[in-house]
């Protein structure tokens, strides 16, 4: 890779990934404000499914959040590895492969982190419990703050790949 190709878009990615990750990062807390409301508002709030069974629910749930926790580091893995074809539109045509890729790997990371505060919001809409979602958004956030995007990681990403795709993770 040439010092060209790195540079390409590389302060522009860098940017926009650090901004839309500082939004996912976020909007847990806009939920939170969404339980919170129902909870005082609502008080006392069984949520809006009143007398739903979460025994099947929340495990299944719980299940699922977990395999989203493997999932939002294996995926980026594959689409740095190249593995995963990509079909940048818009700015991310104009930049490098490369930067194209870290971009595309943190942007599908940080959506599945996110959808994990999701799966939180929706035991507390049907069951009532507002520590479901503070369980499931904690875990969100947590794993979000350990990937947000940082330039030192990005360099290194961008220089461990090599012709033939592979690379490590940001």
């Amino acid at each position: 890779m040439t010092n060209g190709e790195r540079d390409n878009g590389l302060g522009r990615a860098f940017g926009l990934a650090k901004g839309l990750s500082a939004f996912f990062t976020v909007t847990p807390f806009l939920y939170a404000g969404v339980v919170e409301y129902l909870s005082w508002n609502q008080a006392p709030f069984n949520g809006f499914v009143p007398g739903f069974n979460l025994a099947l629910f929340l495990p299944l749930l719980s299940v699922v959040g977990l395999t989203e926790v493997a999932l939002s580091w294996w995926m980026p893995g594959r689409i740095l590895s190249g593995k995963v074809p990509t079909s940048p539109t818009g700015p991310q045509a104009a930049w490098s492969g490369s930067v194209q890729r870290l971009f595309q790997a943190n942007l599908v990371a940080f959506s599945i982190l996110e959808s994990i505060a999701v799966y939180g919001l929706m035991l507390f809409l049907v069951g009532g419990h507002p520590w479901h979602f503070y369980a499931f958004a904690s875990v969100s956030l947590i794993l979000m703050l350990i990937r947000f995007p940082r330039k030192a990681l990005w360099d290194e990403a961008l220089a461990g790949m090599t012709e033939n795709n592979r690379g490590v993770q940001p």
